[in-house]
């Protein structure tokens, strides 16, 4: 099984023999099927090799991890000629990870700690008889601060009103639908009453080279329409 690094540019050659056709002729692709999407790559075709060049697939298909296994194929099409003469399972190689941590020197280290003290001297007349005047003035503090506590308050709620009011007024945001890939095809022929994979994978293929555009899963689906009445 063939390892692929998925943050690294990658590059494929395939040895080839050509017969019965001219390679300019042909076209070909490289496809990754992850989670019944396919991502196509062009392939280079010359008299006896055929190169692909794959950007780090990190970049371009999300959640990939580690371990996770790719299955690949290489497509040949032209002139009403389909043709996938290899398919491969790639499996993720995991990415070279560094992690650098600054060691703590004063760790086991006794600190210097400062304490300061203060002594408060009073008077005997100064226990017996508290300042009125000082805790008038603290009571006063402490009003003013809890006023203003609660202005800042209310202007919050006030806020997060708005913000909810604003996100209820916002529409749901619309349904994807999920794309037309090979395996809906098989699906959708398995549905019509057509069970066998064979023929399935007949039919497909001959949906392919009768399509106008290859690549375009949904007008092969109307091929593959198209044959099912017949």
């Amino acid at each position: 099984m063939l390892k692929i690094n998925i943050n690294e540019r990658s590059n494929l050659d395939f040895e080839v023999e050509i017969h019965g056709i001219e390679h300019k002729k042909l076209n070909s692709r490289l496809r990754f099927i992850v989670n019944e999407i396919e991502y196509g790559f062009p392939v280079e075709i010359d008299e006896k090799t055929m190169s692909v060049e794959v950007p780090p697939l990190s970049e371009i298909i999300k959640d990939l991890e580690s371990g996770q296994k790719l299955e690949a194929k290489l497509e040949i099409f032209g002139e009403g000629l389909y043709l996938n003469p290899w398919t491969e399972n790639l499996i993720i190689e995991p990415p070279v990870e560094v992690k650098v941590k600054l060691k703590d020197k004063t760790k086991g280290r006794s600190r210097a700690k400062l304490v300061t003290k203060i002594n408060e001297f009073t008077s005997d007349s100064e226990k017996k008889e508290p300042d009125k005047k000082a805790s008038e003035q603290t009571k006063e503090i402490k009003e003013q601060v809890n006023e203003k506590v609660d202005q800042k308050i209310k202007g919050m709620e006030s806020l997060i009103d708005g913000l909810l009011g604003e996100a209820k007024k916002k529409p749901a945001p619309p349904q994807r639908k999920s794309p037309i890939t090979e395996e809906s095809i098989f699906k959708y022929m398995g549905s019509a009453g057509l069970k066998n994979k064979r023929i399935q994978e007949v039919i497909l293929n001959k949906a392919k080279a009768t399509a106008e555009n290859f690549d375009d899963m949904k007008q092969v689906l109307v091929e593959v329409k198209k044959i099912l009445k017949r």
